[in-house]
């Protein structure tokens, strides 16, 4: 059985979507490959695999102090991102033992600065998101995004394989560095699948959903509520996901329309059931995998250009499930003009998103690179 190093820069969960790719991804693997896992400690995370077959953590590390990250910043000079989890153990480890493995799997931008001293023919690159195009969003200095940018680069190009969630992210490592990369789906889970649309029951609200601890979520969420809902207040709202601040929790204690349900490990009825999701999103980059969820259970989403970057629209007799809003005014029209939905239509837009969605396993690229 070959050996696999999986590093990755999080506690493998279903917490956020990104982890539960790690998560899904891990799963597949054990079926054929031993793997041995090397992951970061995150606030309120456990990871859920230390039972699976195959499936060996043999580091579980914190990351490091202000001080200690931008120590390492100067030294590798590296935007201190990339060195937040750097550790002079592991570097010297992995040059000593790199050969024990048949594939090293870097997960998540946060890991690649572990690249630099591996020399091996089989080093994947998974870019969760394009972390310039996310900094250069926020607007910061010139000399800021340049060494954002530089870093990256430098990081990337000790890949050997570079993959990526959409053909918008390949577009960007490429028009940006210079490099090829390849495009995988995400897993559209047997629990989303399993749900009987026809079944389905539509009832009055509109969802948010997402990992609140993500500073784009809670942006959004808060300018949402603060910006737009005054003008909507009758509208039901569910709130799902992990970490919602306090600031926010006082801010809807004014509604007695919005529901904060937090974490919940299968939220995909309440989706289903929901007349849209609600995506305010004014910063961040890669693909959202909440919107790409929300179409397979074939939940219209009303949301931001930065919602929907890398994901194409489904039309359904005529209805379209991507709904633009960008600004104040078009999140109050879309959400008071909004159509209901009934049980037919979603069950027949999920057919047309599935069909049209290529889950080519990602499983079956590693094999053909090994």
């Amino acid at each position: 059985m070959n050996r696999l190093l999986f590093i990755t820069a999080y506690p493998i969960n279903n917490k956020t979507a990104g982890q539960n790719y790690s998560l899904q991804l891990l799963i597949d693997l054990s079926h054929d490959y031993s793997v041995d896992i090397i992951y970061w400690n995150y606030p309120n995370h456990n990871t859920t695999i230390k039972n699976i077959k195959n499936l060996n953590v043999i580091m579980e590390l914190n990351t490091n102090s202000v001080l200690k990250t931008l120590y390492y910043s100067i030294i590798k000079c590296s935007f201190p991102l990339f060195t937040v989890r750097y550790n002079s153990f592991v570097y010297k480890w992995l040059k000593q033992n790199q050969n024990n493995y048949d594939m090293i799997y870097f997960d998540f931008s946060q890991t690649f600065i572990y690249s630099k001293p591996i020399i091996h023919p089989y080093k994947v690159m998974m870019c969760h998101d394009i972390i310039a195009q996310k900094y250069q969003r926020k607007k910061f200095s010139f000399l800021y995004n340049w060494l954002v940018r530089m870093t990256e680069k430098n990081l990337l190009k000790n890949g050997n394989s570079i993959f990526t969630f959409s053909a918008k992210d390949k577009f960007l490592i490429k028009s940006m560095y210079g490099m090829n990369s390849e495009i995988v789906p995400f897993y559209i889970g047997k629990e989303i699948l399993d749900i009987n649309l026809k079944d389905i029951e539509i009832e009055n609200y509109f969802v948010f959903y997402g990992a609140w601890n993500r500073k784009e979520n809670s942006d959004g969420l808060k300018w949402f509520i603060k910006e737009v809902y005054p003008s909507c207040k009758d509208t039901n709202i569910k709130i799902i996901g992990g970490a919602l601040d306090t600031e926010i929790k006082v801010l809807i204690s004014n509604y007695t329309n919005i529901e904060y349900l937090g974490f919940i490990n299968n939220p995909y009825k309440i989706i289903a059931k929901s007349k849209a999701i609600i995506a305010p999103l004014f910063s961040g980059a890669g693909v959202k995998v909440k919107v790409i969820e929300a179409l397979a259970l074939g939940t219209p989403i009303i949301g931001t250009d930065i919602a929907f970057e890398g994901i194409d629209n489904i039309i359904s007799d005529n209805r379209k499930f991507l709904i633009k809003a960008n600004n104040k005014k078009d999140f109050i029209e879309k959400i008071k003009k909004h159509c209901d939905i009934n049980s037919e239509e979603k069950s027949k837009a999920q057919k047309i998103f599935i069909n049209n969605y290529n889950e080519g396993k990602f499983i079956e690229k590693i094999k053909s690179i090994i």
